[in-house]
């Protein structure tokens, strides 16, 4: 999975937990651009959280997208986000993929509990 994968399923979970709150809650635990993302994922690399190949390098996380169009532009005014297919992601079943990015994201929660106070 590239880094920009990884950031696009992280947003999508995100706004399907916390939607309108999703990039608030995402900024209370210091992250504000796509490259913290990056530094979270790659501390994890050091600590063998996680593993990478020889081809992922920190930039691939660098402001893939923008936070305020992100989280807060597919946020309609009455608040909820849409639902979502379980294939939707260019037609390839993702269901594997998102089932373990719910896993490494409620990890990251709980890792932020532990500290840094939400």
């Amino acid at each position: 999975m590239s880094g920009r994968e990884l950031l696009e399923g992280l947003r999508a979970h995100a706004l399907d937990q916390f939607g309108p709150l999703a990039k608030t809650v995402l900024e209370s635990w210091g992250v504000h651009r796509c490259a913290d993302f990056g530094e979270i994922v790659f501390n994890l690399i050091d600590y063998r959280v996680f593993s990478k190949t020889e081809t992922d390098r920190r930039e691939d996380f660098a402001e893939a997208f923008n936070f305020d169009d992100a989280f807060v532009k597919p946020v309609p005014a009455g608040g909820r986000t849409p639902a979502r297919t379980p294939d939707q992601g260019g037609g390839i079943r993702m269901n594997g993929i998102r089932a373990g990015l719910a896993r490494s994201f409620h990890g990251l929660r709980r890792l932020f509990r532990v500290h840094a106070p939400i």
